[in-house]
């Protein structure tokens, strides 16, 4: 009979509170150790836009060992265990690269660069490993009903811990520019030194968390490629994996050298960068809230079906950076980018838990990162060779210049495009459509600031639900709420 441990609601709801804390001092090294000051150090020690997506695809190439985790999980168990030794791992694994750069001086060492790299893969496997041991585990932690809530609270306070590390180390490398630029490495490595005390603080409360792990016995001769056959004997799950395949593989084509535009092209200084990033983590906090509740009420589906459109026509709109008024246009580009990928990722995480059944969870999580982490690998391996074979390549129309990155940006927007009808055909628990959650929306009047405005908005809701409904091909009268609202009226006239 299957048993899980004994664990009191007190002691759920202090779980939670450390995990928070657990992400808050993560966030911290993930900001640190990767991203634009990643991109920045890469760059520092003679990187290019080649090794930059290489140090890219490998956290993707990483999650095929989730494959391996996942079956050692379901055969032995002892999730929170393996977790706690592969984060481990995966932390302090950045004080040997400390230790070897220290040797010789960074700058003038030509093997600094696949230093990095060396570290980040062995980084990146175990930390990779680890994450679904992480999901199984808090997925069964957290309550589903409250799910989208917590972890949008959760991701708020993890946003704006990234939003004040982020100025901080943008200004503390700033002034190690400033004053030595030959010396700016040493403020790289110094950042990377502090990520990896955060981390050691991050791994004492995740220590403290309690986990409701089956106890069941488990079979020990699983077979291993049976086990991985069982999530791609399910259609609907098949149909989310290759959606977020096409996805990731259009978003990563780019994603890497947006911080290489600004830094090199747009020569942006790391203070200006970390600004901008934090416009970025600004709106996500303030949006979070809203896609929290939206996802409680209304599914991941509908929201996903807008932020995904929304994420991509935004490398398209990065093209109007080339003119002069480029950091009013970058700082508007944030605000959106914000706003949006907030509730994509939430809403991505989400539905993925949903479609995994509690047993063989850790095989569908392992599965699905296996499947989309190699196709995304493989996207800035192309992007940083396009990029390098695109170098000096320009088109002009009358005083509109398209050149370098800029190609980049617009062949990621457009395959995003083509990727998104893939989402239609995921079929989502008690799903509703994103022209009933736009009505809604409408009615309840949701969006505060709107106020004043409501004529013009009445009609802005109006032409957008007519636009979504068009798009979906699903009549006003599938729409459950509306039927049923119809159902009633007439119910009333024969009365």
């Amino acid at each position: 009979m299957s048993m899980t441990e004994k664990v009191t609601p007190p002691e759920i709801q202090k779980g939670l509170r450390n995990s928070v804390y657990d992400g808050a001092f993560a966030q911290i090294m993930i900001v640190l150790t990767s991203g634009v000051f990643l991109t920045g150090f890469a760059l520092a020690v003679g990187g290019n836009e080649w090794h930059v997506g290489i140090l890219a695809s490998i956290p993707f190439v990483a999650q095929l060992t989730q494959l391996v985790t996942s079956l050692a999980i379901e055969q032995r168990g002892r999730r929170k265990t393996t977790l706690l030794w592969l984060i481990s791992f995966s932390r302090y694994s950045w004080l040997v690269l400390l230790g070897l750069l220290l040797l010789k001086r960074p700058a003038v060492n030509p093997a600094a660069i696949w230093m990095l790299v060396g570290v980040s893969i062995v980084s990146y496997l175990c930390g990779s490993a680890g994450a679904v041991a992480w999901l199984s585990w808090m997925a069964d932690l957290v309550p589903e009903k409250i799910r989208g809530r917590y972890f949008a609270r959760r991701n708020r306070i993890l946003a704006l811990v990234g939003v004040v590390i982020t100025l901080a180390a943008g200004r503390y490398l700033d002034l190690w520019h400033t004053s030595n630029a030959d010396l700016e490495v040493y403020g790289f490595l110094t950042l990377f030194l502090f990520a990896v005390l955060c981390g050691d603080i991050s791994l004492r409360f995740l220590r403290k968390i309690p986990d409701l792990e089956s106890k069941s016995p488990r079979p020990e001769s699983l077979d291993f490629w049976r086990m991985v056959r069982i999530p791609f004997s399910d259609r609907n799950f098949v149909r989310l994996a290759l959606f977020s395949t096409a996805w990731s593989f259009s978003v990563y084509l780019s994603a890497p050298f947006f911080a290489v535009y600004m830094l090199k092209d747009l020569e942006m200084s790391y203070g200006l960068l970390a600004l901008v990033q934090i416009v970025n983590e600004v709106a996500s906090i303030l949006a979070l809230p809203l896609w929290g509740r939206l996802s409680d009420r209304f599914g991941s589906k509908p929201i996903l079906s807008l932020t995904t459109l929304a994420a991509s026509l935004l490398p398209i709109f990065w093209l109007a950076t080339g003119s002069r008024h480029f950091i009013l246009i970058i700082v508007v580009l944030q605000l959106y980018g914000g706003v949006f990928w907030s509730g994509l990722n939430l809403n991505s995480n989400n539905l993925l838990l949903k479609l995994s059944p509690r047993e063989n969870r850790s095989v569908y999580l392992a599965s699905f990162a296996a499947v989309t982490g190699l196709a995304t690998a493989i996207a800035p391996l192309l992007g940083g060779f396009l990029a390098l074979r695109l170098r000096e390549t320009e088109l002009v129309f009358h005083s509109f210049r398209i050149y370098d990155l800029h190609f980049i940006f617009l062949i990621s927007g457009a395959l995003r495009l083509f990727s998104r009808p893939i989402l239609k055909g995921v079929s989502e628990p008690k799903e509703k459509t994103l022209g009933r959650m736009i009505r809604t929306l409408g009615r309840l009047r949701t969006i505060n600031v709107t106020r004043g405005f409501e004529p013009l908005m009445s009609y802005v809701y109006l032409i957008t639900t007519r636009v979504v409904d068009f798009i979906e091909k699903k009549p006003d009268s599938e729409d459950p709420e509306r039927k049923s609202q119809g159902e009633g009226r007439r119910d009333q006239n024969r009365r």
